[in-house]
Formats: structure tokens, sequence, C-alpha cells
């Protein structure tokens, strides 16, 4: 069980490896992204490996298109499948990935629709309902 929600996305990024050792670039498909990190897969092969820090660079499909520059850890690789945990999300990122995670609003109609609303079978199946009653 995760600590935070995922969502599915598409999104389309490049990663530059930033650690120690030969730097790598590459393009990937950001599949699922979280308060804490993102799932993508590598357009080509990599020679990644765990904890490698990378710079990651996408952006939102939002309304503003809003562009994302973050660091990220790798922490699970398979095969093209890279699981990134964000370093440390700068504030302003914390919020557009925070109000990008937040469920769609429900269409206006969702809310016009006239919803035939069932009432409850109130009555009481026993033929005088009082005989029980303490207080009477």
């Amino acid at each position: 069980q995760r600590e935070y929600y995922r969502k599915a996305v598409k999104l389309t990024g490049i990663f530059e490896k930033i650690s120690p050792g030969n730097t790598q670039k590459g393009k990937v498909i950001i599949e699922d992204i979280s308060y804490t990190g993102l799932g993508c897969r590598t357009l080509t092969k990599h020679y990644l490996e765990k904890n490698d820090v990378l710079q990651l660079n996408f952006s939102l499909d939002d309304a503003h298109n809003s562009q994302i520059t973050e660091k990220g850890i790798v922490r699970e690789i398979r095969d093209r499948y890279l699981g990134i945990e964000f370093q440390e999300l700068s504030q302003h990122n914390r919020k557009l990935i925070g109000f990008y995670l937040l469920p769609m609003f429900t269409t206006p109609e969702e809310h016009t629709q006239k919803r035939e609303i069932e009432t409850p079978d109130t009555r009481d199946p026993s033929p005088d309902h009082m005989a029980e009653n303490p207080f009477r």
C-alpha cells in the first residue's frame, strides 16, 4: 500500500544522469506520478543503476502545461521501466503536482441530471409498533 495516491498519466519528458560516472540523456514516457515520485519508461536502452541521480524535465498536461524540472533518485529498475523518487520537490512544483493530483471535477451535466431517489421503507413490520414501547 502506497502512502500517496498515484495518478496514471502519459507524459513525455527528458532525463539526464547527474550523479558521478558516465553521463546519460534520454527521453521518457511518464506512466504515473505521485507526490513523492514517478514511474517512467525510457524510449531507448539505458545504463542506469539504482541510486543514480537524474535531472527530470517534463510538462504536466494541465491547463498551463506546467513545466517541472526536478532531481530524482532511481529506486527501481525493470528493463526500461524506472521508479524514481523525487529528491526534494520545490515549493512551486509541490503545489503544481498537488493540484495536478486532485481528482478531476465532475462535469456540469452530471449535476443537472435528475436522479430518482428511492425513499426507504420506514414502516414497522409489526402490527402494533407501539406494543414494545416502554414509554407509553
